[in-house]
Order: C-alpha cells, then structure tokens, then sequence
C-alpha cells in the first residue's frame, strides 16, 4: 500500500465532491481541515485532514479512514487523487425510503446532528426549511442570534 499525505486527503475530498466545514463560529479550525459529504442514500460521511504535508505512517489509520470515512476501497482512493475519477459507491444511489432527493447543505446536517443533536433519520426527514428553522430555533435557544 502507498503511504498517502494529508494532502492526498484533501485531493480526494476535492475531487469526490466533500464540502469543507468549519468551527461554530464559522472559523476554520486549526488543527485539522474538516469535510463533509452527504450520499443520496442519506448518509453523511465525516472526514478530516491534519494541516501538516506529511505521510500517514500508520498503515491502521490509513485502513480506518478509507474504510470507515471515505467508504472507498484503496483502488477508489488512488484513482480519483491520481486521476480525478469520483468513486462509486453502494450507497451513491437513493434509496426509496421517502428520504429526499436532494440534500442539506453539509454546513447545516453537521451542525444539526453535532450541535442540536438530531439523528440522521430526524434530519433527512425535513426538507431544507425545516432545518434551517430547527438551526435557527437552537441558535436563539443558546443566545447566538
């Protein structure tokens, strides 16, 4: 197995589609660059990158970031860093469970579900100006408006 960079991370994020989140208070962090990508099927994938440009020795770590947070296989992974090809995934078609079509912006899910403390089936089941109000009723609720 090639030792991928943090940078390999980002490229990959970049080119299957991920969207960058931030801090709270809208910051970029850090320690870290964070991602997040929400399949059709619902699912919302978490990933993060540290700043630093170096491999990732760990050939553990590798494993549980490409299984468990990119959900790729290391083919997947190598083909889209080094030829910008998106994988494919078993969950990259929608499912027919009455979840929408299309999905929240990655901000507000991750935000919902870490934040406010929604499940995933409580967020997929409102449509974006639901849980824009459900953001917006919290953010009143801990002073922040």
């Amino acid at each position: 197995m090639k030792h991928p960079t943090w940078d390999d991370i980002r490229r990959f994020c970049e080119v299957d589609g991920w969207e960058p989140t931030h801090g709270a208070r809208g910051r970029k962090r850090r320690d870290h660059d964070r991602y997040v990508k929400t399949l059709p099927d619902g699912r919302i994938l978490r990933t993060k990158a540290s700043h630093g440009r170096d491999e990732i020795g760990d050939p553990s770590l590798v494993k549980h970031i490409l299984r468990d947070q990119l959900e790729v296989t290391e083919e997947q992974f190598w083909d889209a860093v080094d030829n910008g090809r998106a994988p494919q995934r078993g969950g990259d078609q929608p499912v027919a469970s009455g979840r929408p079509d299309s999905s929240l912006p990655g901000w507000l899910a991750v935000n919902l579900s870490a934040l406010v403390g929604l499940s995933d089936d409580e967020i997929f089941a409102m449509d974006e100006e639901q849980a824009m109000q459900a953001w917006l009723e919290w953010c009143e609720s801990q002073g922040r408006r």
